[in-house]
């Protein structure tokens, strides 16, 4: 992309990392916590202290380009052991009626995720049991949509196709914000 995706533009206020925050915040959302490698923790905790959200910063320095270290981090840094969103950076939608459609389907699978059309979006919704095993997870390396593909989850069928953005390149930014 060129730059650090959570500072590029949502709207002529906001950008991508708070928007994401202030939309879990106005969900009362009991903890939000943003996991960044070193390079960034710096800035973006500047943008962390501005919010008005309960949200907290952790900072992945084993492996900062490996998402699956970055989860394990983030998930180690929360206070309480309660379901859990894992919401991607390159993916700045929140739609507050997909995160009650996935959160209703709780307590039963280990892991939920929005579906448009067939295919599966953001954000990813982690119940205890799963938050409890990846914690202790002895293998760092693990691609986190095949980790998951092991244990019982849902999918939920909702009519957002923003569920399957991602972001990660010029181009694509330009087709839904310019």
């Amino acid at each position: 992309m060129g730059r650090d995706k959570a500072f590029l533009p949502f709207d002529q206020q906001m950008n991508f990392l708070y928007n994401i925050v202030k939309s879990y915040g106005l969900m009362h959302v009991h903890e939000i916590l943003v996991v960044v490698n070193s390079e960034n923790a710096d800035k973006i905790n500047m943008q962390v202290q501005k919010s008005d959200s309960n949200v907290g910063l952790s900072v992945n320095r084993k492996a900062p380009d490996e998402r699956f270290v970055s989860i394990q981090t983030g998930l180690g840094s929360f206070q309480k052991l309660l379901p859990c969103f894992i919401h991607n950076i390159d993916n700045p939608f929140v739609n507050r009626s997909v995160i009650t459609q996935m959160f209703d389907q709780l307590p039963k699978p280990e892991w939920i995720k929005p579906t448009y059309e067939g295919q599966g979006g953001h954000p990813v919704l982690i119940n205890m049991i799963l938050i409890s095993k990846l914690m202790n997870e002895k293998e760092s390396n693990l691609n986190f949509r095949e980790y998951l593909s092991d244990f019982h989850g849902s999918r939920v069928l909702v009519d957002d196709p923003k569920v399957l953005i991602n972001l990660n390149f010029p181009d694509q930014f330009d087709q839904y914000f310019k």
